[in-house]
């Protein structure tokens, strides 16, 4: 088959940039070909061959390249010297059979590249097309027949055990011809609503619909162990006399009742409050717990009190109007700030920032900590004193400041 080399290669487009008529080269003229990788060869000298092109004999340039038989090669030219493109209007055709170009030239002064890609024909995407047409329609007799096959069936065959909102599939068993329907043991869920639970089991807690579009109260009175994690929207309001593992939760978690045996760690949660809530419940206005630990999570403490409290990986805890008897540890890029307690710690366990306002009453002592070193003590006094600042005097453009005896002088 012989091939116009206009019809499948970049030659038209060298030579409008070369003279001119085109503002960009033509390598930068890309079509959808370019998406799989090309075959490069390069030509330079022609051989005598027995084809003639207006009278005059033609040569062939051999393209070192095994193409596809199926797909039509387009080419595209390059040389480092673009003024060697010219000569690409001696070029007349390609041959597919003897994949050679054709050009009344016999030699070129630089070798030039040529890049193969291998495209598909009209012809080849009308079967693709075909066969992709007799899909659909094999898949468009198929449901006709499902249709038909649930048509069939009986009262009794479609009667299914389970709750609303439950997910059913069709089942057909190697035994059986008729297609049955069963349960699949999914449950469409939705967000879950505001309630209140009572001991709940851990079990309970871990299927519970993560997602939240109601505040959830949980009240715990048989001192059991408990975890809670992934859940994201409204609050959590915890009482009770449980310990507890919270991890990864996004909605705020508020402590309002515990007693002085409860245990809680938070991993990863947005925030904390030790805070009492009185219209939550009636006869518990006491928060007790025995030892808190943060990780990667922010706590404010409002009112009780806490026995010993851990910081880890950049938490952060404010003690407002809580207690809080003994710093265990308070890790490095942790801070703990008060304003209504004096905690007990030791400086060994000290790698983060602690700020204490009151530290000696007697005193009115405030002591700053920043990553586990002492940086000073304020006495009745908002600031740390400033030390006298030197003014360089500087001259530019129109811009002149000085230093005076007694002020900053600018011009």
């Amino acid at each position: 088959m012989i091939l116009e080399l206009n019809q499948i290669s970049n030659r038209d487009t060298c030579l409008l940039y070369l003279y001119r008529i085109l503002r960009q080269p033509s390598d930068l003229l890309k079509a959808i070909y370019t998406d799989a990788e090309p075959k490069v060869c390069q030509i330079q000298s022609g051989s005598e061959s027995d084809t003639y092109y207006k009278g005059e004999q033609l040569y062939s340039y051999k393209l070192e390249a095994e193409l596809s038989e199926d797909k039509i090669p387009y080419l595209e030219f390059e040389c480092e010297n673009e003024n060697m493109l010219k000569q690409l209007v001696d070029f007349i055709h390609y041959d597919t059979e003897t994949h050679s170009l054709y050009a009344v030239t016999s030699a070129l002064a630089e070798p030039v590249t040529v890049k193969i890609y291998e495209v598909y024909s009209i012809h080849a995407i009308s079967g693709t097309l075909a066969l992709f047409y007799e899909g659909i329609k094999a898949l468009y007799d198929n449901l006709n027949q499902i249709r038909d096959e649930i048509g069939e069936l009986s009262p009794q065959a479609a009667v299914i055990n389970g709750r609303d909102d439950d997910l059913v599939e069709f089942s057909n068993t190697d035994n059986d011809e008729n297609m049955s329907v069963r349960d699949t043991g999914y449950h469409i869920a939705t967000a879950l609503t505001e309630r209140r639970l009572v001991n709940p089991s851990q079990e309970l807690l871990s299927r519970l619909t993560r997602v939240l579009n109601g505040n959830i109260i949980i009240d715990i009175t048989d001192g059991m162990h408990r975890v809670l994690d992934g859940f994201v929207n409204c609050t959590i309001f915890i009482s009770g006399n449980g310990s507890w593992v919270f991890r990864d939760i996004i909605s705020t978690i508020n402590i309002y009742s515990s007693q002085e045996t409860a245990e809680m760690k938070f991993y990863n949660c947005s925030l904390v409050y030790f805070r009492h809530v009185k219209d939550l419940t009636a006869d518990s206005a006491n928060i007790k717990v025995k030892a808190v630990s943060l990780y990667r999570t922010t706590a404010v403490g409002a009112q009780g009190e806490i026995d010993e409290l851990s910081l880890a990986d950049n938490s952060v805890y404010v003690s407002i109007a809580d207690s809080v008897k003994k710093l265990n540890y308070v890790g490095a890029g942790c801070t703990f700030s008060t304003s209504a307690n004096c905690p007990e710690f030791n400086m060994t366990d000290i790698l983060g920032n602690v700020c204490i306002n009151g530290y000696n009453t007697a005193q009115s002592e405030n002591i700053n900590i920043m990553n586990g070193r002492t940086v000073g003590f304020n006495y009745n006094q908002h600031d740390f004193e400033m030390p006298s600042l030197h003014i360089t005097a500087l001259d530019e453009g129109y811009v002149h400041i000085t230093e005076g005896d007694e002020s900053m002088i600018i011009h």
